[in-house]
């Protein structure tokens, strides 16, 4: 009896120990991976970083991880050997690395973050992009305040559709450049441009934070379905003063007459020194004799850019974000700058097609040529993927 009482004294005084160690030890990260310090703890991308520690486990690529601020850190191999162990990790500094924590992660687990320092380089600033046809995107931007600095190499781009990932060496452009045309691409696909300021650093490249914008390449058209120049007629011509912005069986643009009204995105009013440029359902209040059907939905933006040439029109966000968007009208007679004006444009609700519609400002008028066929002379770039919302 004496010895079971002991014995179960015994075995309350060591669970008690057991647990006064594990409360001790909550403020751990139980089964989680643990950093205790890592060396050095600042540097370039490339630097090798010893991360010192406990609960890493024995290496395996699918599930064994080093994360700098975020990015994937590849493992040190010293001869062939994978410089992972249960104690010490021996990980490269990522090219895109930023300043922020060292967090190693054991199949899912994420450890304790320690502070690493990336020397910074100033990134670039407003960022723009354009489509510049249906397979190439523009792009230009502010140089870097660290652009004249002895050591800047340039820009690096990482291009890459928006569900996909980063590819492993960026496009390299030389210091002095602050544009560049990203040519090969997929209309109707949305893109990531990162662009990176690039300077060196001890024997290494060093990234800046990277500066991004989403964008997709669209159609460009100077010509209608039947290869000639867009136009739009005032109101007293026989030829058309109506405008479909993308015909499916043209593939292009086309001119409409009055008597297909109903396939108006935008049209033309003209009466004494007035144009009238506008949404289709605004035409109709003009038409009332003639149209009579039910006209299509097509918004105009409130923005409105004058340019020289369609490929100065730039933006820094979707289209749907910088823009609100009414059926409305514009007056052309009233407009002052002495320019081509360019409209933002939306067709075919609810999923909507994006356009940019350039009229073409010539000898102090919109309106070209002699009475009574005067016309208005338009570019368009049309983005015919339905829900993306980039163009030109």
């Amino acid at each position: 009896m004496k010895f079971i009482k002991f014995s179960a004294l015994f075995l309350m005084l060591v669970s008690l120990s057991l647990f006064f160690y594990s409360c001790n030890e909550t403020t751990s990260t139980g089964d989680n991976p643990v950093i205790d310090n890592i060396n050095p703890t600042s540097g370039a991308p490339g630097t090798v970083v010893t991360i010192l520690g406990s609960k890493f486990g024995d290496y395996n690529a699918a599930t064994c991880k080093v994360y700098f601020n975020g990015e994937k850190a590849e493992i040190s191999v010293k001869g062939n050997e994978i410089q992972w162990f249960d104690d010490e990790i021996q990980a490269i500094v990522p090219t895109k690395a930023t300043t922020g924590n060292v967090v190693v992660e054991v199949d899912g687990k994420q450890s304790n973050g320690v502070l690493f320092t990336v020397p910074s380089v100033a990134p670039v600033t407003d960022l723009m992009a354009t489509s510049k046809d249906d397979k190439s995107v523009s792009l230009k931007w502010t140089a870097s305040a660290d652009a004249n600095a002895s050591d800047f190499m340039g820009y690096a781009i990482y291009i890459y559709p928006i569900n996909g990932t980063a590819p492993e060496v960026p496009v390299q452009l030389a210091k002095g450049t602050t544009s560049y045309l990203a040519t090969g691409l997929t209309e109707g696909t949305v893109y990531n441009f990162e662009v990176h300021a690039v300077k060196t650093y001890g024997g290494n490249y060093l990234l800046s934070p990277k500066t991004a914008i989403k964008w997709s390449p669209a159609a460009r058209f100077i010509n209608n379905i039947n290869d000639e120049t867009i136009k739009v007629y005032e109101t007293s011509s026989n030829f058309g003063s109506g405008l479909q912005l993308f015909n499916e069986a043209g593939g292009a643009p086309k001119t409409l007459k009055i008597a297909s009204h109903t396939d108006w995105d935008l049209g033309v009013y003209t009466s004494g020194n007035n144009i009238w440029f506008g949404s289709a359902s605004k035409m109709k209040a003009r038409y009332p004799s003639s149209f009579t059907g039910t006209a299509k939905v097509c918004q105009m933006s409130a923005k409105k850019y004058f340019v020289t040439a369609l490929d100065e029109v730039f933006d820094s966000q979707a289209l749907d974000q910088g823009h609100t968007f009414t059926e409305s009208e514009v007056d052309l007679s009233t407009l002052t700058d002495n320019k081509n004006v360019v409209f933002v444009v939306r067709t075919n609700s609810p999923t909507w097609n994006y356009a940019k519609v350039m009229l073409v400002y010539k000898n102090g008028s919109y309106l070209q040529g002699t009475a009574p066929d005067r016309y208005i002379e338009i570019q368009v770039s049309y983005q015919k993927t339905p829900g993306v919302p980039y163009a030109f």
